[in-house]
C-alpha cells in the first residue's frame, strides 16, 4: 500500500497506508489495492475539506472508506437473502439525517441497513440533537458528519431527503421520499424534541412499510419479488421510477458483520 498524494499531508501517508492495508486484508480477493487506496484517499479528502478539528480525521476516514466498500459489496449482492437498504440525506448530516439514522437503527436492528450523508456536511454532529436522542435511549454520539457517496447511493433501495433541495442525490430506479422536517440547527432542546418525535413517527412508518420493523406489530406491507418496495400510500411518497423489490426477507443472521462476511465469501468464490 502506498498512499503518497500531494492532497494528503505527508505525516498522514503512513496512517492511511495502514488503513488501506487493513481494508485490503478484509476484502482480499474482492477489491484490488488500487481501488482500496483510491477510496481511502478520496474519503480523507472529502472529510478534510470541511473538518475544523483534525484529531479524528484518520478514524473517520477508516469508517467512511469501510462504509463505501461495504456498500459496493451490497450493491453487487443479488442473493435471495439480501436485506433492504436506506440512505437518509440532509444538508449538513449533523441533525436530521443523523437522528433518522438513529431511529431506524433502533427500530430495525439488523433487519435492514441504513446510511446517512449530507450535501454540505458540517464538521461535527449537532450536540442538541445528540442530547434529544439520548433522552429516548438512542445514542448517536458516535456518529460523524460525512457526505453521501456514489457507492452508498448505488446500494440504497430507498433514499430519504430532508431539506437539501437540488443538491439532494438523484439516481434513476430508487424510491425517493422528501420529508418536510424542520432543521434543528440553532434550535433549543425544546424544539429539537419535537423534531426528534416527528422523525421517530416517520421512521417507524417507513420501517413498517418496508416490513423491517422488529417483530412486534402487525406490519403494513410485505416485500415480495416484482412489487414496489414501498406502497403508494406512504407519507410524502413521491417516487422516481420505484425500485423493484427483492425476494421476501429472510430472518436476520447474527448481524451486519455476518452478512458482510457472507457476501465477501460469495464474491471471492465468483472471482476464482
Amino acid at each position: 500500500m502506498t498512499i503518497q498524494s500531494e492532497l494528503v499531508p505527508q505525516n498522514l501517508w503512513r496512517p492511511l497506508d495502514r488503513i488501506a492495508q487493513d481494508l485490503h486484508d478484509k476484502y482480499e480477493g474482492v477489491f484490488g489495492s488500487e481501488t482500496i487506496e483510491s477510496l481511502v484517499e478520496d474519503s480523507y479528502i472529502k472529510l478534510a475539506a470541511r473538518a475544523t478539528v483534525t484529531q479524528w480525521l484518520v478514524v473517520s476516514t477508516q469508517r467512511l472508506a469501510g462504509e463505501r466498500l461495504d456498500a459496493l459489496v451490497h450493491a453487487e449482492d443479488h442473493s435471495m437473502n439480501k436485506v433492504p437498504t436506506v440512505l437518509f440525506s440532509c444538508t449538513h448530516n449533523a441533525g436530521r439525517s443523523q437522528m433518522a439514522f438513529g431511529w431506524f437503527s433502533h427500530l430495525v436492528g439488523d433487519r435492514a441497513i441504513a446510511w446517512s450523508g449530507g450535501s454540505e456536511p458540517e464538521a461535527e454532529i449537532n450536540g442538541v440533537a445528540v442530547e434529544a436522542m439520548a433522552e429516548v435511549g438512542i445514542d448517536i454520539s458516535r456518529g460523524y458528519a460525512k457526505p453521501w457517496t456514489e457507492e452508498v447511493l448505488r446500494a440504497a433501495d430507498v433514499v430519504i431527503t430532508m431539506g437539501c433541495g437540488d443538491a439532494c442525490p438523484l439516481v434513476q430506479g430508487k424510491h425517493y421520499e422528501d420529508w418536510d422536517v424542520a432543521d434543528p440547527t440553532g434550535q433549543p432542546l425544546s424544539v429539537v424534541r419535537h423534531i426528534r418525535d416527528d422523525l421517530g413517527d416517520r421512521v417507524r412508518h417507513l420501517s413498517e412499510r418496508m416490513h423491517v420493523e422488529r417483530p412486534q406489530d402487525d406490519l403494513a406491507i410485505r416485500v415480495t419479488r416484482g412489487s414496489n418496495l414501498l406502497s403508494a400510500t406512504g407519507p410524502q411518497g413521491a417516487s422516481a421510477a420505484p425500485h423493484e423489490a427483492a425476494a421476501p426477507m429472510a430472518p436476520p443472521h447474527t448481524g451486519r458483520r455476518r452478512r458482510i462476511k457472507d457476501r465477501l465469501s460469495s464474491h471471492r468464490r465468483r472471482a476464482r
